[in-house]
């Protein structure tokens, strides 16, 4: 099996990851923060010692102000629901996933709130200003696309933020892991990212940073191990902010992946999937009729294209058949696909990650050429 949908879920894990976790099921996998009984007080220890490898490889201003959740997009929601006042001006990009898209749809009727589409081609600081209001509160926007692998100018982005008082959201799900995401050097006040994908974790945790915690209510309420005479949560964080059991296998390879990353060297892995591009892009453009999204700009290692009148869930049909994976449609991000004007056929994607090797994408172009309806 050739594995070419990374930006879905990293695969395959590390075996220093995947050890991890088993022993974390077999040593310490008590519940954090509700007993005090050795397993319970481990998996406080690997919990606490993953927030600081988290607030350490982000460059983050406080360890506590992690908040981990089940996925990024319970991180998106929960930012940017805490983020938004009643009848506030958002603005987002016009390569965002729906896990940013639905909840500021939800948002335009639930707090009368207002929202523009910001292009993220050409002077982003005059496409930004032309779309700026006196109510303008909020921004997000993705640091990669999911869909073509477009690099944001986000540096610029949260900039123009910093002057204008606008809170600045960075989804970086297809980032983290992959090149740098030093939130101060961005300027971001909030950061979201999943432990599974660039991460090299495993399904079921998700993290949001919070470089200001003023005014961050609570998204869900429940069980939190302290003062449980209370009926409110208690005022310290996380654990005001972290509601129920944390997933500690999760949260446990996340600690791993971070450590492998740093044994590799992001430029170094950076490098690697920047070489893998460059050589799939070179011979998919030699296929007759096909066309690479994005081709022309800073890109990352997730690639889009489609084959003229040809709907993308065919070619993808295809290649599973040939034991080779990637992801076909809209990727959960219409929004991209409009403007990338792929919405009719949708995009065959691929998206590589360090495991990917020279002889995966040699395999992969040959039945390419194959390939007939």
């Amino acid at each position: 099996m050739i594995y070419f949908d990374n930006a879905a879920t990293s695969f395959p894990k590390p075996n220093s990851v995947i050890k991890e976790v088993v022993r974390c099921l077999n040593t310490y996998c008590g519940n954090s923060g509700r007993s005090s009984h050795r397993m319970a007080m481990l998996a406080s220890e690997k919990i606490y010692e993953t927030r600081c490898k988290v607030a350490d490889f982000f460059c983050a201003s406080k360890s506590e102000n992690i908040i981990f959740t089940y996925n990024a997009t319970y991180a998106l929601n929960f930012a940017i629901k805490n983020e938004a006042e009643e009848g506030a001006h958002i603005l987002m990009s016009d390569m965002e996933h729906n896990s940013v898209a639905r909840p500021v749809y939800k948002l335009k009727n639930e707090k009368k709130c207002d929202f523009d589409i910001f292009s993220s081609e050409g002077d982003i600081i005059k496409n930004l200003s032309s779309l700026l209001r006196k109510n303008t509160r909020l921004l997000i926007c993705n640091h990669i696309s999911n869909v073509s692998g477009r690099i944001l100018p986000v540096e610029e982005i949260g900039a123009f933020c910093k002057k204008h008082k606008i809170c600045f959201i960075l989804d970086a799900s297809q980032s983290a892991g992959h090149i740098s995401t030093d939130i101060k050097k961005i300027g971001c006040d909030i950061l979201c990212a999943p432990a599974h994908k660039g991460l090299f974790g495993i399904q079921g945790c998700g993290l949001v940073i919070f470089e200001n915690t003023k005014g961050i209510k609570e998204f869900i309420v429940g069980g939190s191990g302290t003062n449980s005479n209370s009926p409110h949560m208690p005022t310290a964080l996380p654990e005001r902010l972290e509601a129920g059991t944390l997933s500690t296998p999760a949260i446990a390879s996340l600690s791993s992946g971070i450590d492998f990353i740093k044994s590799v060297g992001l430029p170094s892995i950076e490098e690697r999937e920047k070489v893998l591009r460059n050589m799939l892009i070179e011979r998919l453009a030699s296929i007759k009729d096909i066309f690479i999204c994005d081709n022309d700009k800073n890109c990352s290692s997730v690639i889009s294209f489609h084959q003229k009148d040809i709907k993308s869930e065919i070619i993808g049909t295809y290649l599973d058949n040939c034991g080779i994976c990637v992801r076909s449609g809209l990727h959960c991000a219409p929004i991209a696909h409009k403007t990338l004007n792929t919405s009719d056929n949708g995009t065959v994607r691929i998206s590589l990650g360090y495991f990917n090797t020279i002889n995966e994408i040699d395999a992969f172009y040959k039945k390419m050429k194959e390939f007939k309806i």
